[in-house]
């Protein structure tokens, strides 16, 4: 089983050991953080520094540089806050990434900032929404409101798959530490019914620089949040977790790179059959085929079950 809870990594250093002892299966690191990245176990996701009207090139250049730690790129962070740029202009420049990004990224299109007229000009955004792989999610309040963006979110784009990689109360806002460790629960639990949703990625488990007054700290540590989600996040606990289900894709490559990026590749259910005169053979396994190639002296590896 996996669960929906994920925490997301601040500039400056971060207790890793900690927070990987937390249990959560989502991680989400700003750029500087690679590093701390690597070693967190479940999804990984990197947001970079950068913005649309930057040359795209850079997006290109740093997705090769970190996709040894995740291939889930989030190229910019809340576009319609941190520039200027018209809608129509953010889509040019999404499409532009997505043209020469490496075609084994999974390109996200950036968490909106829930604020003034996303939703009323949603259909100058849209069309580059619908061209990533995965539409990320800023979302802020109580578990009600964040459901309510979520819920809205997908009714405009029914056919995507949505990743919530900020919530929290609403920084700079009051509120009640137990209050918000219970009303993630909730919003997690509330989740579980809503599997286009993969999963809910807490701001932020240690802040060291806001660019706000915080009257209450957004941190995880050393708050009720963390105590109750290393509870919850527990093995045993199933009240917030999701089955795994397994749905199927084609994969191309080697068998060691498959299953690197999750492909349950499964036991052999036959025989190896010779297929050329030069004794390369396939086997079937539960869950794809497997060709052994003597030519190329690789395990390839041709179809794949990937774990939601």
């Amino acid at each position: 089983m996996s669960n929906l809870f994920g925490i997301g990594l601040a500039n400056g250093w971060q207790d890793i050991e900690r927070v990987k002892s937390l249990g959560c299966d989502h991680y989400l690191a700003l750029e500087g953080q690679a590093d701390y990245l690597a070693h967190c176990p479940g999804e990984r996701y990197l947001r970079l520094w950068h913005k649309p009207d930057e040359d795209p090139i850079q997006v290109q250049e740093r997705y090769r540089e970190y996709k040894n730690v995740t291939r889930h790129l989030i190229p910019w962070n809340e576009p319609n806050l941190e520039t200027s740029l018209s809608y129509p202009s953010i889509v040019y420049a999404f499409e532009w990434v997505k043209g020469i990004i490496d075609k084994d990224a999974i390109l996200h299109w950036p968490g909106l900032a829930p604020i003034g007229d996303y939703r009323e000009r949603a259909d100058e955004w849209l069309p580059g929404a619908e061209m990533a792989d995965i539409v990320d999610v800023h979302a802020y309040g109580g578990a009600a409101q964040i459901l309510e963006i979520v819920d809205w979110y997908h009714s405009v784009l029914p056919g995507k798959e949505l990743l919530i990689t900020e919530c929290n109360p609403g920084a700079g806002n009051v509120f009640n530490q137990d209050w918000w460790a219970q009303e993630y629960l909730t919003l997690t639990t509330a989740l579980l019914d809503r599997p286009w949703v993969i999963g809910a990625i807490g701001f932020i488990w240690e802040w060291h620089n806001p660019d706000m007054a915080l009257p209450t700290l957004v941190n995880w540590v050393g708050q009720p949040i963390e105590r109750v989600v290393r509870e919850a996040a527990k093995p045993e606990r199933k009240e917030w977790r999701r089955e795994k289900v397994a749905e199927y894709e084609y994969v191309f490559g080697f068998k060691e790179l498959a299953k690197k990026y999750g492909a349950e590749i499964g036991k052999p259910v036959s025989e190896l059959i010779p297929f050329t005169p030069a004794g390369d053979c396939m086997q079937f396994s539960e869950n794809g085929l497997l060709v052994w190639s003597k030519q190329g002296n690789k395990n390839y590896f041709f179809r794949a079950s990937r774990v939601l």
